[in-house]
């Protein structure tokens, strides 16, 4: 029983040893940062800042075609004042098809199976997704309108199944 008693005596010194150095240690940790004024507002629609809806595709087309035909992804920027940005960088994050970083790939509640979305500016460059270029945009004061294209692609060497689909991105906007 004394042992007991003095390896729990011993056990409480040592851990009072160690509170009483990270006690010691006070101020140890400074943070520092820049808050700057928002160049436009980001209007969301809905809960989201953009949602794209395909018609109903054939996949007997996207086998001929290999993708579907474009549609259109809009952000509105609000309120944007030009003295503080005349231009913003819009950039993509999100799962990519295995290969084909520019490729979205479909959530795993799609049912649908053997395609991706892509993402292009409306002069039909490729928007990478995860990449660091994006599509940049010229801004003017007040509302702006950004587009974009999406489109449905084939998977190269996979069998498309049909059914419904769905793939999410996160876009980033940097005023520059």
């Amino acid at each position: 029983m004394t042992n007991v008693r003095n390896l729990a005596w011993a056990t409480l010194l040592i851990g009072a040893g160690i509170n009483g150095a990270f006690a010691a240690a006070t101020n140890n940790i400074h943070l520092v940062g820049n808050l700057v004024a928002a160049a436009c507002v980001v209007t969301p629609s809905g809960g989201n800042l953009a949602t794209v809806v395909f018609p109903p595709l054939s996949a007997g087309d996207l086998l001929l075609a290999g993708q579907s035909a474009r549609q259109p992804v809009t952000f509105v920027l609000a309120g944007c004042d030009t003295s503080l940005s005349n231009g913003v960088r819009v950039t993509f994050s999100g799962n990519t098809v295995s290969g084909m970083s520019d490729i979205l790939a479909l959530e795993g509640s799609s049912t649908a199976a053997g395609v991706g979305i892509g993402l292009e500016t409306l002069s039909g460059e490729p928007v990478a997704v995860n990449g660091a270029s994006g599509a940049t945009f010229v801004l003017t004061k007040g509302s702006n309108t950004l587009q974009l294209n999406a489109w449905v692609q084939m998977i190269p060497g996979q069998d498309i199944q049909p059914g419904n689909f769905s793939a999410v991105a996160t876009a980033e906007f940097e005023y520059l």
